[in-house]
């Protein structure tokens, strides 16, 4: 049973058309397909990702923000004031923070990854 904290740092973004990001910190998943990174070449992590929902429901936002239409490039945002996510006291119950993409107008083709840092207890 892992224990601890993942604490968010920054959040990267590549957007080719303008898109509007949203943390989500709670909201259930539609679909998802959960991979711990202890089985992705991170042996020692707590963490795990899904790229597989389909749809989020409820949840509380915690950050959002926007990249240009035209693709800007990278963007780097700090997500240094957001709170650590953890576990219950049993450890069994973690709480999940979701990265929503929106396009403005048809699809864009994003990509993002949200850097953070672990304390296990």
């Amino acid at each position: 049973m892992n224990r601890g904290q993942l604490v968010p740092q920054q959040l990267i973004v590549s957007s080719g058309a303008a898109a509007y990001f949203e943390l989500v910190m709670g909201g259930a998943l539609t679909g998802p397909a959960w991979q711990g990174l202890s089985a992705l070449g991170s042996p020692s992590s707590l963490s795990e990702q899904d790229s597989a929902a389909t749809a989020i429901m409820g949840g509380e936002r915690v950050w959002a923000g926007y990249t240009p239409s035209g693709g800007q490039g990278v963007q780097v945002f700090d997500l240094r004031q957001l709170q650590a996510l953890s576990t219950n006291i049993r450890g069994d119950t973690p709480e999940t923070l979701s990265l929503v993409a929106t396009s403005f107008a048809g699809t864009a083709n994003v990509a993002a990854t949200i850097l953070y840092t672990e304390a296990m207890s």
